[in-house]
């Protein structure tokens, strides 16, 4: 079976810190606050996992709480479909049918205060790395962390491996991967330390260990930071916004060339996009985004932005940027509408091969925790008529 890692829906996300709401079930890659938990005093269950880039959330609204302590959930996807390879100008053809992973996740309240989340993921390994999209089935835990949080504090931190609060992923990409993920979403052992205030304002900081080789061979200690607000500017108006550094970037980079199974972290996000095997200097990296929402209309913009990252090069600086609108309406389901657009710089071309990102999609809610959806994504990259074209029907169940 021919396998792509595309993730459906193609929802506009909206940002929260530490937790994260959207429409449907889709969210962005930030746990949820396990223990903070249903009505029923039960964990929060979601599943926030990545693949291939793309980061999705299932079981959010799911209720069953196992000893008023456990809370599960999962999801399934599909895609089926044609994707369209053309490299220096020869195309190759490619029809998509295609269980494109699997996910589960638990949520314990292990104690007052204290919590612990798990979530695994099935992901289809090398899909990217070649024209016929052929790829393995690989399993892995994504994260495995506790959590502690003080019931009267603002207070909270995390210890274990997880997603790296590095950016807010304000974007409609969950079919296919979007540039400003590729460029700065990756998972590491750490240590997270954060304030969740009452008024919309959060922060945080974060300890972690890195690969700095793409064999995972050679890691060092990094740290990042991270602030967001979120709230209605006015009535019907509700706006979010993140900024995030980190002060080594070869995480991002070493996991985009992590292409064995020994180095599951990334799921190879970066094989048809980064430009892999270069010698990359430790440099900070910068990304910001802001999104609004007014009666159904969603727009977004987003950047990411690095110095030059291989000593003496041209053209390896990083500067991804983009834009997207959506528009959430009710036609008897649910329906969501997006379109969006990423540019990569010329000043980038040495270091990262796509140069821009076209999407469109369509999706709907059918019964609760189904959607299915269409979705068109396009990748031009800066080599001469080398480009990527996907046309996909999409379909996913949660729990």
């Amino acid at each position: 079976m021919k396998l792509r890692n595309i993730v459906v829906g193609m929802l506009v996300l909206g940002l929260a810190a530490p937790a994260s709401a959207a429409y449907g079930t889709q969210m962005n890659h930030k746990a949820a606050v396990a223990g903070s938990g249903s009505s029923n005093g039960c964990a929060a269950s979601s599943i926030s996992t990545t693949a291939m880039g793309n980061s999705y959330t299932s079981g959010s609204d799911n209720q069953t709480c196992w000893f008023n302590r456990i809370a599960l959930g999962g999801s399934m996807a599909m895609d089926l479909g044609r994707v369209q390879n053309k490299a220096s100008g020869v195309k190759t053809n490619n029809k998509i049918l295609n269980i494109r992973n699997a996910a589960f996740s638990a949520d314990v309240a292990v104690a007052k205060d204290w919590a612990a989340h798990f979530t695994m993921n099935m992901y289809q390994d090398n899909a990217y790395a070649n024209a016929a999209h052929t790829s393995t089935l690989t399993a892995t835990v994504d994260e495995a962390w506790v959590y502690y949080r003080d019931a009267t504090a603002p207070v909270y931190f995390k210890l274990g491996k997880m997603f790296v609060d590095f950016g807010s992923y304000t974007n409609p990409y969950t079919a296919m991967p979007s540039l400003n993920q590729m460029t700065t979403q990756f998972d590491a052992n750490a240590l997270q330390l954060g304030w969740s205030g009452d008024q919309g304002f959060d922060a945080s900081v974060l300890a972690m260990l890195i690969d700095t080789t793409t064999a995972g061979t050679v890691q060092k200690h990094a740290v990042g930071a991270n602030a967001s607000y979120h709230g209605e500017l006015q009535k019907g108006v509700n706006v979010s916004a993140n900024i995030g550094v980190i002060n080594d970037v070869r995480g991002i980079y070493s996991a985009a060339g992590n292409v064995s199974g020994a180095a599951t972290d990334r799921h190879d996000l970066g094989e048809t996009f980064w430009v892999t095997g270069l010698t990359v200097e430790r440099k900070s990296a910068l990304t910001g985004a802001l999104n609004i929402d007014f009666e159904g209309f969603n727009g977004y913009v987003n950047y990411v932005h690095a110095p030059e990252l291989v000593a003496a090069t041209v053209n390896t600086k990083l500067n991804v940027w983009g834009f997207g609108v959506g528009y959430t309406t009710t036609v008897n389901v649910p329906m969501h509408f997006n379109f969006g657009y990423e540019k990569t710089n010329a000043n980038s071309k040495a270091i990262f091969a796509a140069k821009n990102h076209i999407s469109a999609s369509v999706t709907a809610d059918v019964v609760k925790n189904v959607s299915v959806g269409v979705s068109w994504n396009k990748y031009e990259h800066f080599t001469t008529n080398t480009d990527i074209t996907a046309l996909l029907a999409t379909a996913e169940v949660s729990f």
